[in-house]
């Protein structure tokens, strides 16, 4: 578990899928998804099932968010491991009454430190859709530094094909 004054960040468990499934009707959550949203109860126990094998393997640690301020659990989050040198922070999504808030900032400052202390000399990396502006601001709004564009590298689960920005953010 991780937490601040603010959030605490825990494994995810199926259990979670109920209490997240309040937030999951929000088209414009998915609008940047690379997966399947998980838009109903049943979806989002299926994408919880998928992060526990993505975690077995070695290639996630994804987590539950709880707000303090509203008592519930409010979105997710994951660290990826696609290499030995680097940390991802991605696979978040966050309901939409905490948007705008500064909560999002938080939970990347609590997820930046904790990567920082437990992952050592990894480089932290966010990446997000070239034209999800509101998200690249964000990142560079904690210190995120552009360093690569991956051309057309991903289909999102409604078939657009994606070009990816990569960011480096700094070990707290």
């Amino acid at each position: 578990m991780i937490e601040s004054n603010l959030v605490r960040i825990e494994p995810i468990r199926l259990e979670h899928a109920l209490p997240l499934s309040k937030w999951v009707n929000d088209p414009d959550m998915w609008q940047w998804w690379l997966r399947e949203p998980p838009t109903t109860i049943d979806k989002l126990e299926r994408s919880i099932r998928e992060a526990f094998k993505e975690r077995d393997s070695g290639l996630r640690e994804p987590f539950a968010v709880f707000s303090k301020e509203l008592q519930t659990y409010v979105g997710e989050t994951s660290f990826w491991f696609d290499s030995e040198d680097e940390v991802e922070i991605g696979s978040t999504w966050l309901c939409a009454e905490l948007r705008g808030t500064g909560f999002n900032r938080a939970v990347k400052h609590l997820m930046i430190t904790h990567a920082s202390r437990v992952y050592g000399s990894c480089e932290l990396v966010l990446q997000t859709d070239e034209l999800n502006l509101r998200s690249q601001r964000a990142i560079e709004a904690i210190g995120g530094v552009e360093f690569k564009r991956m051309k057309a590298d991903k289909i999102t689960w409604d078939g657009r094909v994606r070009t990816s920005v990569f960011y480096r953010v700094k070990r707290a």
